[in-house]
C-alpha cells in the first residue's frame, strides 16, 4: 500500500510533488525551464505584447529557485493566479507585493488546484518553511481533490477537479469528472471548503502565521463572511474595474488576467499587510 502524507507532521518538503507534478509540470529530479505552459499560450504567443519569457520550475514543482531558505516573510499560496499561468514572474501580485513591502516571499502556487490541495500544501511547506505571513488567493470552492496512483511513480498523487471540465490529466487516469460531480452534493463540497480553511486557521495560529484569504470567485468569496475565523484576515475580492478591463488585460494565454489586474489586488493586499 502506498504511504500516505502525514500532514500535520510531514518529514518532508518533498511531500509536496505528490500535489505539484500532476499537470503543467514535467517529473523530473532535477530544475526545468519551458517555454510555454499550455496549448493556448502557443495559439496567442504572437499577439502576445509583453516581453518574452519562459517558466522555470524548481525540483518541487514550484516556480522558484532552488535555493530554498528555512524562513521567508511571505509564501504565497493558489491556484495559476498565484502560479502565474501566463505571465513572466515580475508580472505576478505577490512579486510585486513582496518588491514593494522588501520582503523575503515564495509562490506556492499550483495551475489548476483545488482549494484542498492549496490548504494541504500549506499545511506542508509552513512545517518545513518558518513563515510570517500567508497570502491565500482561491479557486472556486467545489474543484474537488482525489487521490489516485500516480501515473509513473509508486506513490500516491492528488488530482484537482474542476466540475464540468475532462481534462487531458483526468482522461490519462481515467477519471470520470462528470460522474463524480454527479454523486457528490454541493453541501458536501462546501463543507469540505469550510473544514480545510478552518484547518489552515488554527494550524496557522499554531505556527504564529499571520493568514489572508481571498478568491476571484464570488461565490467562494461570500462562503467566508459565515466563516468565524480566529487568527485569518479576509481581503477584498480579485474582481475587474470593468467589463472592458477584464476582456483586454489578458496574460499571454487570452485566458487568464493580465498585468493590470495583479498590480491592482497587490495594492490593495499591500494595505493589510503593513
Amino acid at each position: 500500500m502506498m504511504n500516505l502524507v502525514n500532514l500535520l507532521d510531514s518529514e518532508s518538503l518533498d511531500d509536496v510533488t505528490g500535489y505539484t507534478k500532476t499537470e503543467h509540470v514535467i517529473w523530473t529530479d532535477e530544475p526545468y525551464r519551458i517555454d510555454f505552459a499550455s496549448r493556448e499560450e502557443i495559439k496567442h504567443a504572437s499577439t502576445w505584447e509583453g516581453p518574452n519569457f519562459d517558466y522555470y520550475f524548481n525540483k518541487l514543482g514550484f516556480r522558484f529557485s532552488d535555493d530554498i531558505p528555512n524562513s521567508i516573510d511571505m509564501g504565497a499560496f493558489g491556484c495559476s493566479f498565484t502560479a502565474g499561468l501566463g505571465l513572466p514572474d515580475n508580472y505576478l501580485w505577490h512579486n510585486l507585493l513582496a518588491s514593494e513591502l522588501q520582503l523575503t516571499s515564495l509562490n506556492f502556487g499550483v495551475s489548476g488546484a483545488s482549494c484542498k490541495s492549496i490548504a494541504d500544501l500549506f499545511l506542508i511547506t509552513s512545517k518545513h518553511i518558518q513563515m510570517k505571513h500567508a497570502v491565500f488567493l482561491l479557486p472556486s470552492y467545489n474543484r474537488m481533490q482525489i487521490g489516485i496512483k500516480h501515473i509513473k511513480r509508486d506513490m500516491m498523487t492528488n488530482l484537482s477537479l474542476v466540475p464540468g471540465l475532462q481534462s487531458e490529466l483526468t482522461h490519462n487516469y481515467g477519471v470520470d469528472v462528470e460522474m463524480l460531480y454527479k454523486y457528490v452534493p454541493n453541501e458536501e463540497q462546501i463543507k469540505t471548503f469550510k473544514n480545510d480553511i478552518y484547518l489552515v486557521d488554527y494550524i496557522a495560529k499554531n505556527r504564529n502565521i499571520k493568514v489572508y484569504f481571498s478568491s476571484w470567485d464570488r461565490e467562494t468569496y461570500n462562503l467566508f463572511n459565515n466563516l468565524k475565523l480566529k487568527n485569518s484576515i479576509v481581503l477584498p475580492l480579485w474582481s475587474s474595474e470593468s467589463k472592458e478591463q477584464a476582456e483586454s488585460d489578458l496574460a499571454r494565454d487570452k485566458k487568464h488576467p493580465g498585468p493590470i489586474h495583479h498590480k491592482q489586488w497587490a495594492d490593495i493586499v499591500m494595505e493589510f499587510i503593513k
